[in-house]
């Protein structure tokens, strides 16, 4: 029951992740097997991931959303993966920003997070609670003109790789810490608090 729990909260984090590109890219076609695809791909590597000791970074797993943006939509490969970096950081920067709350609640430490019991399946359900209001809030933010070409845009998607290199790095720096001290869980949750702020920010900016 506890892996059908598992691989269902992955299913729920591919629909956003589908619902999330299509806030934000056109597709022309209204065929649905795209969708499955990658919904398909993305709850697959998940699972894989959360069950089986695969020697790559769980982020690999944006990869699915850019491909499925390329090959199918109408938008050029570099519109496609600003919005997979996008999706990516609102969704890690999330994810670490409420492990940090969480394990700095007194008695939660963050083996209880990762291990089968009840500390867990409440820290999913309330992280995929706040995950679900953070896509669908930023894909709500649908824009005048979401197709910027050129200088433009290859600005606005190094300021998002930039900010995807500094969420990695405060994670290395996070975990380098056994226990961290209460200034520094209070100073990285400032930093993840602000790199959501920028990636906010920076989708509105593409209003002007």
């Amino acid at each position: 029951m506890w892996h059908l729990f598992e691989i269902s909260i992955n299913l729920f984090q591919s629909l956003l992740f589908v619902y999330f590109i299509k806030s934000k890219i056109y597709f022309p076609s209204h065929r649905s097997y795209p969708d499955l695809l990658c919904i398909i791909g993305c709850t697959t590597y998940l699972s894989l991931y959360s069950f089986f000791p695969i020697p790559l970074p769980d982020t690999v797993v944006f990869l699915i959303p850019f491909l499925y943006a390329t090959f199918f939509s109408d938008n050029d490969w570099l519109q496609c993966a600003f919005w997979s970096c996008t999706l990516a950081i609102l969704f890690v920067s999330t994810a670490s920003l409420l492990v940090d709350i969480c394990t700095s609640i007194p008695g939660i430490t963050y083996d209880d997070l990762i291990s089968h019991g009840n500390t867990r399946f409440v820290y999913l359900l309330f992280t995929n609670a706040i995950l679900f209001l953070m896509i669908f809030s930023a894909g709500k933010l649908r824009l005048e003109d979401q197709t910027l070409k050129g200088g433009i845009l290859i600005v606005f998607f190094l300021v998002l790789v930039a900010i995807f290199g500094v969420e990695e790095l405060v994670y290395f720096l996070q975990n380098s810490f056994n226990e961290p001290s209460d200034y520094q869980t209070l100073l990285f949750l400032f930093i993840y608090i602000c790199l959501i702020s920028i990636t906010f920010l920076t989708i509105l900016l593409f209003r002007f």
